[in-house]
């Protein structure tokens, strides 16, 4: 299963599609709380038995791998810049809902992988478009 991606245009040509689901507020820093909160991942509400050998450490991993999918950070200080807030909240949520959805941690390896590489085929497609 892969979650479908905003189809509005993004401000920045640049980011991912997805990167247009939800607007901070136009040139408001992202504070150092934020990031952290962001960057753990969220609660389930469903609870399968593979859940218990994933750690959070793991789930903000692969997480991360879903942001740097979707946007080249080139240091920490690039996650600050208000136009990755709603890239991290995307996967914050695209990472809980595969968690939920798969039923064993292969599944869930795949869900992700999948998504990255559709995130980085929608890149590569906008790329040569220019």
């Amino acid at each position: 299963m892969v979650t479908a991606i905003d189809t509005t245009e993004p401000d920045d040509p640049e980011l991912p599609e997805m990167a247009n689901s939800a607007h901070p507020t136009e040139g408001e820093p992202i504070a150092a709380d934020d990031i952290d909160d962001i960057s753990t991942p969220l609660n389930t509400e469903i609870v399968k038995d593979w859940h218990t050998g994933c750690c959070k450490d793991l789930r903000s991993y692969l997480m991360g791998k879903l942001v740097k999918t979707s946007v080249q950070l080139d240091n920490i200080e690039s996650v600050r810049d208000p136009r990755v807030r709603p890239i991290l909240v995307h996967a914050r949520q695209a990472e809980k809902d595969f968690f939920e959805t798969a039923n064993d941690r292969e599944e869930y390896y795949h869900m992700i992988a999948v998504k990255c590489y559709m995130i980085t085929k929608e890149i590569q497609e906008r790329r040569n478009l220019n």
